[in-house]
């Protein structure tokens, strides 16, 4: 028969014989589920805590906002850009085009571009 007594073969020399005890890793583990636990409801707390006294300080409403359906104070984001660029291109092609009135009472008028660099060619340049 063989012997299973433990032999001593010096200091260092062999294996640990005694199996790994499951008490302490249970409470190991139970501790730090329960501190990951407590760390949540800290933050969570935290973040009501935050958000409420946020909230109270908020004061009335900005001069910006309006109620729903009723636009905003001028000057206003552009909704149609493209179609915003093609109205105004005509109006200036309209005023570069035709006669018409800056100022009636100290009788300044526009005039077509064309007809414009015609005189200039006629007349030239002003001398100072």
């Amino acid at each position: 028969m063989a012997d299973t007594t433990k032999q001593s073969h010096g200091a260092g020399e062999g294996h640990e014989t005694s199996e790994i005890r499951a008490r302490p890793v249970f409470l190991s583990i139970l501790g730090l589920a329960l501190v990951i636990a407590l760390s949540g409801v800290i933050v969570l707390a935290a973040f009501r805590y935050i958000d409420a006294w946020v909230t109270k300080d908020e004061g009335p409403a900005g001069a910006l906002a309006v109620p729903a359906g009723q636009l905003p104070p001028a000057p206003r984001l552009q909704t149609d850009e493209p179609g915003d660029l093609a109205k105004y291109r005509a109006e200036e092609d309209q005023k570069l085009t035709t006669y018409g009135w800056v100022d009636r009472q100290n009788g300044v008028v526009h005039i077509p571009i064309e007809r414009a660099k015609a005189l200039l060619l006629e007349r030239g340049l002003p001398a100072r």
